[in-house]
């Protein structure tokens, strides 16, 4: 009997040894080394990059209009300077119809100063145009000659005696500049600061391409 109690003492103590040595693998989890964790970051940087890049370069910049030849051509020597590729789009003069309503011509300033008190308290805002018949006091401007007609007749009702006429402008050429590469936002402020010397001058984004 000593010897089966030797052996069940003997299997007992393998039994311990193989239980102790493998631990259960529920619930834990294989940590990442620093090396992999290192290499997801730069792959996710690398990514956010490319992702920046290709909303940047939906977006150039168009420089304009540019009311005179001269301002046209400076404009375009210091692009040069500043290395930067550009084309060039002119769009060609028209002819623009304005409708005047005016007040007047009248006999003296005071006449003026009174039309134009009146005006102001009826929330118009009116101002003086001098043309061959004397000073004149504008109303408001239009496009369409039903609606100037309609304008004239509301004053009417008001008290207000006003006349409306045609009018001809010639409007152009507008010059402009397109710039031929993806600007970034630091080029971009670059040219705001460039002394274009031309007032309707701007720098505007839009889509490439």
């Amino acid at each position: 009997m000593k010897w089966v109690c030797g052996l069940l003492i003997i299997a007992n103590v393998a039994l311990y040894l193989w239980v102790t040595g493998h631990p259960s693998q529920i619930g834990i989890r294989p940590v990442p080394s620093l090396e992999s964790v290192n290499l997801i970051t730069m792959q996710l940087l690398e990514e956010d990059n490319l992702s920046r890049s290709s909303t940047a370069a939906l977006h150039c910049v168009r420089l304009g209009p540019f009311a005179t030849q001269d301002t046209y051509l400076r404009a375009q020597q210091l692009l040069n300077n500043a290395g930067f590729g550009y084309t060039r789009e002119i769009v060609n003069a028209r002819e623009l119809r304005v409708f005047r309503v005016f007040m007047g011509p009248f006999n003296s300033d005071r006449e003026l100063q009174s039309a134009s008190v009146d005006l102001r308290q009826l929330h118009y805002d009116p101002y003086v145009y001098e043309d061959s018949q004397g000073q004149l006091l504008t109303v408001q401007m239009f496009s369409q000659p039903e609606a100037a007609g309609r304008f004239v007749s509301d004053l009417a009702v008001g008290g207000i005696q006003a006349g409306a006429r045609l009018e001809t402008r010639t409007l152009g050429p507008l010059r402009w500049l397109e710039l031929a590469d993806v600007i970034t936002e630091t080029q971009r402020e670059k040219l705001r600061q460039m002394p274009w010397r031309d007032a309707m001058t701007k720098v505007s984004i839009m889509p490439c391409g």
